[in-house]
């Protein structure tokens, strides 16, 4: 977010932009503290991730769907920066593959493949609150962010749970 646009459509759609962001910070900077170390790699992570959101913002469709819309470029750019940039190697931290790109233990489910594919069979919402769940939120935290009920929430998480466990059942439960 290099600059201000210059007209009033611009800047509403700007101011829109960082209403958005400022909403769902929490929620992204729990994430980037429990999987980044190093702070400034944190920061410069957020940073990047901010940059590409703010580039691609026109593209998004409904703006109560931002935070799992954001979350998801959050961590596909915190994977592409450690495959990138081989912090592995520079800095000696070690990077553990399963805790950044979701495989392993996940969701109660025993996974060896990337849980991008799982997780993409699902849509946003239930995408949100199943990471979400995941990640030890409260379903009252979960039904806030994604503008529903708690029970709809719930549901939401049993049911794209169970998607999962059908399109791959070699690793369900």
């Amino acid at each position: 977010m290099s600059s201000s646009p210059p007209d009033s459509a611009d800047c509403r759609t700007h101011e829109r932009f960082t209403q958005l962001r400022l909403k769902s910070l929490r929620i992204i900077r729990q994430w980037i503290d429990r999987h980044i170390e190093h702070c400034e790699v944190r920061d410069e992570i957020l940073a990047i991730a901010e940059e590409k959101a703010w580039k691609s913002f026109a593209t998004l469709k409904n703006t109560k769907e931002f935070t799992p819309w954001f979350m998801t470029i959050v961590q596909n750019t915190a994977r592409d920066y450690f495959r990138h940039k081989k912090i592995r190697e520079s800095t000696h931290e070690v990077f553990d593959e399963k805790q950044h790109s979701g495989t392993g233990t996940y969701l109660n489910i025993d996974l060896n493949i990337d849980i991008e594919v799982m997780l993409g069979i699902l849509n946003l919402k239930e995408r949100a609150a199943v990471v979400m769940s995941s990640n030890k939120y409260s379903i009252k935290e979960i039904a806030d962010e994604i503008g529903c009920t708690e029970a709809a929430a719930q549901k939401m998480i049993y049911r794209a749970k169970h998607k999962i466990r059908k399109k791959f059942p070699e690793y369900g439960a």
